[in-house]
């Protein structure tokens, strides 16, 4: 977008300066002017990539998730946010309905789903992530809401049922399908 946007203004520089002033202008100096844009523009989103990220690895700017469901979709969300902690995400804990997933490795379990809006209410979350799969959508949907009210963000990591349908706000998180709700 930006290497469209500036090629595109100059292609007008050019067209004004050719229509307005001739022989005053070198072409050769906004050449320069559109190759050093995009230059000092990748110089400054990559720096801007880098700041955040290390930020993120000292804990500034960290999301605080808790993951909703711990079975093969949820385990994978968890190590991916430790692989990765330059996304910015810390897992507070997961809940699930399984009695026998009590901890997943240091994670821990903060109990069944019935108990989300109480551990939302008694634990900083600032984004839940839902793996269930999509035959508990009441579930889901009950979640959701009660997130809405809180004012913390939901997303849900689609099954293959949910990819089927044409969502709008897919976000990508270290290569895990996003949406979000």
């Amino acid at each position: 977008r930006i290497i469209n946007a500036i090629a595109t203004v100059g292609v007008i520089m050019f067209a004004a300066v050719f229509l307005l002033l001739p022989r005053v202008y070198s072409r050769g100096l906004i050449v320069w002017a559109i190759f050093l844009t995009v230059l000092v523009l990748w110089l400054a989103r990559v720096s801007q990539r880098v700041v955040r990220s290390q930020l993120r690895r000292s804990g500034v700017g960290v999301s605080h998730v808790l993951v909703v469901g711990a079975g093969d979709i949820g385990r994978t969300v968890m190590r991916t946010v430790v692989a990765e902690p330059g996304l910015g995400y810390k897992i507070v804990g997961f809940l699930d309905d399984d009695p026998a997933k009590v901890e997943i490795g240091r994670f821990k379990s903060l109990g069944s789903l019935e108990y989300a809006e109480r551990v939302l209410n008694s634990e900083h979350i600032d984004e839940v992530i839902i793996t269930l799969p999509w035959m508990y959508q009441r579930k889901i949907l009950a979640i959701v809401r009660a997130c809405e009210a809180r004012g913390v963000r939901a997303r849900v990591v689609p099954d293959l049922f949910q990819l089927s349908l044409n969502q709008l706000d897919v976000e990508e998180v270290g290569g895990l399908p996003l949406i979000g709700v």
